[in-house]
């Protein structure tokens, strides 16, 4: 696997863009036949932040995967509401849209370098008549920790 990704911090905005390959030595599955190799998967990711007013953040991302055949495509945004004074913490919501397959809802929850979010995929699908798939839910727990350094590096996590 191996990938790349350019990010922009400005005082009031940031956007990033990046892009990986999967699967790359199309190595042999150990659970299917041994004729199958892996096809490769390849991924374009861009987004942003932009700051409204002293409190508030709007975030937005697109990603578009690509593998043997199959395209998924997602686009979506959140607003994020900062608690207190400062940037030191804030609450999230916001919805995604996976093309001609699912929405998703988004609701978190950031405090210094910690994150919590919770996301529920909502197949719209016919794969949400299949049993066992469709519908879940996600737990994303963040950590960044304290960058001291002048230039600090953004890790976009939408």
């Amino acid at each position: 696997n191996a990938g790349i990704m350019y990010n922009v911090l400005l005082p009031d905005k940031s956007f990033f863009i990046g892009g990986s390959v999967y699967n790359i030595l199309s190595r042999n599955d150990n659970v299917l036949p041994n004729d199958f190799k892996m096809p490769v998967r390849f991924t374009l990711q861009t987004g942003g932040r932009l700051f409204i007013g002293e409190y508030g953040n709007v975030y937005g991302s697109f990603t578009s995967m690509y593998q043997n055949g199959a395209t998924e495509l997602t686009l979506g945004g959140a607003y994020g509401q900062q608690l207190t004074d400062g940037r030191s913490n804030e609450l999230m919501g916001g919805m995604w849209y996976r093309f001609k397959d699912a929405v998703i809802p988004y609701l978190g929850y950031k405090q210094e370098g910690f994150q919590v979010g919770l996301s529920y995929d909502y197949t719209l699908s016919s794969l949400k008549s299949a049993p066992r798939l469709g519908n879940s839910f996600e737990l994303t727990l963040l950590y960044n920790a304290k960058d001291k350094r002048e230039l600090k590096t953004l890790i976009p996590w939408y």
